[in-house]
């Protein structure tokens, strides 16, 4: 994410202190985010991908292992019935 931050701003043609401005954030924190550093936010990621333009790339991202957990968790539980209740007063 960090080299397409870096790429996505050298394509706008804009300095490190543009995009710092555009996302409010400071040039420290933008040098950490396109340098790949854990220590930054996500808040602060998402104010950086937002002018960008790069916010829907993180719906395109996916995680198998997680998916089949989940699928595994699913298949696994089921769904209990639930007996018929006697409604009649």
């Amino acid at each position: 994410m960090a080299g397409l931050v870096h790429t996505a701003r050298l394509a706008r043609g804009w300095t490190l202190p543009t995009l710092a401005e555009r996302a409010r954030v400071s040039m420290a924190t933008l040098r950490r985010i396109e340098s790949g550093s854990v220590s930054a936010s996500l808040g602060a990621w998402l104010s950086v991908l937002e002018p960008l333009g790069l916010l829907p790339r993180l719906a395109q991202l996916s995680d198998p292992a997680s998916q089949a957990l989940l699928d595994e968790t699913r298949a696994k539980r089921g769904r209990k019935s639930m007996p018929a209740r006697d409604l009649d007063f």
